[in-house]
């Protein structure tokens, strides 16, 4: 009985303690909500903040972002085309491609079918008028003795001068080929004709087979000069006025060029910004040639920002940007805009700013200036 009533007591007394464990627990619950409101707030409000990535900006010292292809455009000098004057036969070619070729130098040798039949032509004419003027020599000194008619004298002239007019329309073959009168005397010995180079250079392709026809304007031959020529870019917008130009060529030698180029356009097709620049040294620059345009020399004070860190309110650029620990709008002078990058001047390098402005908020307007004060 004594067992029996220690057990109930001792139940009892574990009932009583659990109801005192609930109550208190009950009654520290608002308290420990109390203490992790705050905390709750804080993490939201870190959340908030984290939600803005902050940037800083850096010197613009990356020189591949004013890398843009380029191409060499030279003076029609520059390049020429080795072509028969008239409907040829190509007899030999006396260049490859890759060869050096003087002002001058054969490079084909062809066969002149139609000049050689004008020169045909002008030679026989020569011969019959030779023989015509001693005719009509003696039919004058007949008629002045009485023994010829004024008719057989005017016939002679009358033929003489179809003559003449053949022997013209011969010589005006050889001249509209680029040939000399005198060059019909060799045309009629053997009727292989030398197809010179128009100007020093590079060969850069032949064209045509042995044996084979070629027509007036038919390329045997490409050569590619070297003479002073201009550097064309296309651009999405214009470069900024500060540092070098340079033209890095693909054997990689890199030329100086003028600041500012000597004209622009706007392609109608995509709308690229054109612009055509000169070395500042002239030199000899091969047509065609490819390379890069790059900007170089560029002041400490021109930084690198993301392009997304831009704002435009009524013409002028701003950015989202920390100073004495708030959030302002900081004024810029935008120089170029290369894809994600931005170049800009006003902010000091180091400058943290968000690298998207729509996510960060002022805390107060524009600075007095743009320049960090």
């Amino acid at each position: 009985m004594t067992a029996l009533r220690w057990s109930v007591l001792t139940a009892f007394a574990c009932l009583v303690g659990l109801a005192g464990g609930c109550g208190k627990s009950s009654s520290d619950a608002p308290a420990a909500a109390d203490a992790a409101g705050p905390a709750g707030t804080a993490a939201a409000t870190g959340l908030a903040s984290s939600s803005v990535r902050w940037v800083a900006a850096k010197p613009a010292s990356d020189l591949s972002l004013f890398d843009v292809p380029a191409v060499v455009r030279a003076s029609p000098q520059a390049a020429a085309v080795v072509t028969p004057p008239v409907r040829a036969r190509l007899l030999e070619m006396h260049v490859k491609p890759g060869d050096q070729v003087e002002l001058g130098q054969i490079v084909a040798s062809v066969q002149l079918p139609e000049l050689v039949q004008a020169a045909a032509t002008w030679h026989s004419s020569l011969d019959r008028q030779a023989a015509y003027k001693r005719w009509l020599g003696e039919l004058r000194t007949q008629r002045s003795l009485g023994m010829a008619r004024s008719s057989d004298v005017f016939d002679v002239e009358s033929k003489l001068a179809d003559l003449l007019a053949v022997q013209a329309g011969a010589e005006a073959q050889f001249q509209a080929a680029g040939l000399k009168v005198a060059d019909a005397h060799r045309l009629g010995r053997d009727g292989a004709w030398p197809l010179r180079a128009p100007l020093a250079g590079v060969v850069h392709s032949v064209e045509g087979a042995l044996g084979a026809a070629i027509e007036p304007g038919q390329a045997l031959a490409h050569i590619v000069g070297r003479e002073p020529g201009r550097i064309e870019v296309r651009l999405a917008q214009a470069l900024p006025d500060h540092g070098q130009l340079q033209f890095v060529a693909a054997d990689g030698v890199a030329i100086d060029l003028q600041a500012t180029p000597t004209a622009t356009a706007v392609d109608p097709i995509d709308g690229a910004l054109l612009a055509w620049y000169e070395p500042k040294q002239p030199q000899p620059l091969a047509a065609g040639l490819r390379g890069r345009l790059r900007v170089a020399g560029l002041p400490g004070h021109v930084v690198e920002i993301p392009t997304r860190a831009l704002l435009r309110r009524h013409g002028k650029a701003f950015v989202m940007a920390q100073k004495d620990e708030k959030t302002v709008e900081w004024a810029v002078t935008v120089l170029a805009m290369l894809g994600p990058v931005a170049l800009v001047e006003g902010l000091p390098p180091g400058t943290q700013l968000a690298a998207e402005a729509d996510h960060a908020q002022p805390a107060h307007e524009i600075t007095p200036t743009g320049q960090g004060d």
